[in-house]
């Protein structure tokens, strides 16, 4: 296999990881952790990976592995945040207008899948991210979000493929 295809293979596999970690994560929390019922139902979840890289992420097509920094994510978030609920190996944020979940990782890693419910989340994790020069993806339109102007790609852009979505 040459450079090239090993290259485009690494990112194939990389994207594949992301969408068979979406499908295992809305499967598994909504079965286990938040059965659909009046009481604790909420709206479809704006997904979103943060990277720990050297390199500056302009596409998630020209991610270069070998950048990826492996921290720990979850302790970072739970010295940052006062408000953590905690249920096996589930996390939930709650803060004022919103709610984050993720889950923990029995290893560092490089970046970590997040559940935003409202748009307060996505700007305290901004805040979080320039601290430690992390770098935003947001899944649902397929980019990074810029942190300076998160404005230009945010949350009206989710407002706008939730409302396709729903057709």
């Amino acid at each position: 296999m040459s450079i090239r295809e090993t290259k485009r293979f690494g990112k194939e596999l990389i994207l594949y990881r992301y969408n068979m970690l979406f499908l295992y994560l809305y499967s598994y929390q909504n079965l286990k952790f938040k059965p659909k019922t009046e009481y604790n139902y909420r709206p479809m979840s704006w997904d979103i990976i943060i990277f720990s890289s050297k390199q500056k992420i302009d596409a998630i097509e020209e991610l270069d592995h070998r950048q990826l920094v492996p921290v720990d994510f979850c302790e970072i978030l739970e010295t940052h945040f006062e408000s953590i609920i905690k249920n096996e190996n589930h996390r939930e944020i709650n803060g004022e207008d919103f709610t984050i979940d993720y889950y923990t990782d029995d290893e560092l890693v490089s970046n970590k899948l997040f559940n935003l419910y409202g748009e307060r989340g996505l700007y305290e994790l901004i805040s979080l991210a320039k601290l430690r020069n992390w770098q935003i993806f947001d899944s649902g339109i397929g980019c990074m979000i810029d942190l300076d102007n998160p404005e230009n790609n945010g949350y009206l852009n989710f407002k706008n493929y939730l409302n396709q979505i729903k057709g």
